[in-house]
C-alpha cells in the first residue's frame, strides 16, 4: 500500500485540488484505486479547511480509502512530514502537498506495479519525472505521457505553461543535486525507521535526507513515469538563495564542498545564477533546472 502524505497550512482551494486528485485515480478496469492511504497534515490553518477535511473523510470513506486528517501546529513542512511519517501504515511513502496534483487517473496504479517490482528487487527508493506548472494551473491533471495514460484531464489554460522535467537515471548526480522532485519519488517506509527529515534545514531537507539515504547504501531505481504535477511558486523557488545556502552547508556535512579557490569561484557562480533567475523567462528557468538536475 502507498501511504500518501499531505502537508498543509491555510491552502483550503489547493488541498481541495490535491484530495480531489487522488480520489480520481482508476484502475485499468476504471475501477476506484483504492492501494492507498491518505494522511493529511494540517498546520492549524484558520482558513476554513479542517471543516473541508471533514467533508473529505467521508468522500473517502465512500471510495474505500483510508483517510487520516489531523490539524495541529507544527515547526514547519519537515516537522508536518515527519508527522505524517510516523502515521503512515503502507509499505511506501509519497508527499503530495497541498497544491500538487498527480498527473493522471492512472499513474498510482501505474506505479503500483512499478514499486511491486522494486519489492522483488530489493530497491528502497523508486522516482520519477514531474511536470512543472507556470501560470493560471488547470484544475484538473492534464495527461499526455506517461506509459499507460487513462484519458486527458481539463485543457490547459492559454495562460499556463507546462513542462516536463526528467529526473536523472543516474543517481550518483546526488553529490551535487537531488536528481528528482519530492513530487515524483516513492520511499520504503522501513528506511524512515532509521532517518526522517532533518529540521536543521527549512529548505533542502529533502536532498539532506535521500543524500544520506545514498552515502548509507539505501538502492535507488529511475522509473519513465510524469508522476505529478506542481506549481513553480514554491517556497525552495521563491527562496532560491537559502535553498542554494542551505546546498552549500549540506555539502560542507558531507565532505562533498570544494575548498579554498574553487570554493569561492563556486559559491559567487551560484549566487550570479540565482540574480540571473530572477530576471529570464519562465520556460528558460525551466529548461535549465531540468539540466541541472541531470548533471553529474
Amino acid at each position: 500500500m502507498i501511504s500518501i502524505i499531505t502537508v498543509a497550512f491555510n491552502a483550503k482551494e489547493q488541498l481541495n485540488k490535491t484530495l480531489e486528485s487522488v480520489l480520481a485515480q482508476r484502475c485499468d478496469n476504471d475501477v476506484q484505486f483504492t492501494g492507498c492511504e491518505c494522511i493529511v497534515v494540517d498546520g492549524g490553518s484558520t482558513d476554513g479547511s479542517a471543516e473541508l477535511l471533514k467533508v473529505y473523510e467521508k468522500k473517502f470513506e465512500a471510495a474505500g480509502i483510508h483517510f487520516d486528517a489531523r490539524s495541529e501546529k507544527d515547526n514547519g513542512i519537515y516537522d508536518g512530514m515527519n508527522k505524517g511519517i510516523t502515521r503512515a501504515a503502507g509499505d511506501w511513502v509519497y508527499f503530495l502537498n497541498a497544491g500538487d496534483v498527480l498527473y493522471d487517473k492512472g499513474v498510482l496504479y501505474l506505479i503500483e506495479g512499478k514499486l511491486a517490482d522494486a519489492d522483488k528487487d530489493g530497491i528502497d527508493i523508486v522516482y520519477g519525472d514531474v511536470c512543472s506548472i507556470a501560470g493560471d494551473v488547470a484544475e484538473n491533471a492534464h495527461t499526455a505521457e506517461n506509459e499507460n495514460a487513462h484519458g486527458a484531464g481539463n485543457a490547459p489554460s492559454s495562460d499556463t505553461q507546462r513542462h516536463i522535467m526528467r529526473s536523472s537515471g543516474d543517481i550518483n548526480v546526488i553529490k551535487k543535486n537531488l536528481p528528482f522532485c519530492h513530487q515524483a519519488v516513492f520511499t520504503r517506509r522501513s528506511l524512515h525507521d532509521e532517518m526522517m527529515y532533518s529540521l536543521n534545514y527549512r529548505l533542502a531537507a529533502d536532498y539532506e535526507l535521500f543524500l544520506k539515504a545514498y552515502t548509507k547504501g539505501a538502492a535507488f531505481r529511475y522509473v519513465p513515469v510524469v508522476v505529478a504535477e506542481f506549481a513553480l511558486d514554491g517556497a525552495s523557488n521563491r527562496n532560491r538563495k537559502q535553498l542554494f545556502l542551505e546546498y552549500e552547508r549540506i555539502h560542507k556535512e558531507y565532505g562533498l564542498a570544494k575548498r579554498g579557490i574553487a570554493g569561492a569561484l563556486l559559491h559567487v557562480w551560484g549566487l550570479f545564477k540565482i540574480a540571473v533567475a530572477g530576471i529570464i523567462p519562465d520556460k528558460l528557468v525551466y529548461a535549465i533546472m531540468e539540466k541541472r538536475i541531470n548533471r553529474k
